[in-house]
């Protein structure tokens, strides 16, 4: 799984342009499998983030909501097959002097089917940071 995030301020506030990829593979080399997977939306109290996107290969998932932090997709895989999953969303960080990021990594652990092998998360500033 990797997670990067984009941090911007759009002059009224810093905003977070986020991808995840989760990378997924039926080890069964016989039988399909369907997977459930409940994606970390932006923890709650935050507003929910804005232009929700869930894809594989360029086609849209469905996803339902399943509470205030996930949003729960069906994969359909079949024997052997790996594929990535793209969530892509941007998340309003606020307006004051200090704003914070966090991706719910240890929520994405616990609801994840089967085990999270990896995780990489990476930060990137459009705007150089002001000195004062």
């Amino acid at each position: 799984m990797t997670v990067d995030a984009n941090i911007r301020d759009d002059g009224q506030q810093a905003i977070a342009e986020v991808q995840v990829v989760f990378r997924v593979h039926n080890q069964d080399k016989k039988n399909n499998r369907t997977l459930t997977v409940a994606i970390p939306g932006y923890p709650a109290p935050k507003p929910p983030p804005s232009q929700l996107s869930f894809a594989t290969g360029g086609n849209p998932i469905p996803m339902t909501r399943g509470n205030q932090q996930w949003w729960v997709a069906d994969i359909k895989l079949k024997p052997n097959q790996r594929r990535n999953l793209v969530l892509t969303y941007s998340a309003s960080l606020g307006s004051a002097p200090f704003v914070r990021f966090s991706y719910p990594l240890e929520l994405t652990a616990q609801v994840w089917p089967d085990r999270l092998n990896s995780a990489r998360v990476t930060l990137t500033f459009t705007d150089p940071p002001n000195p004062q």
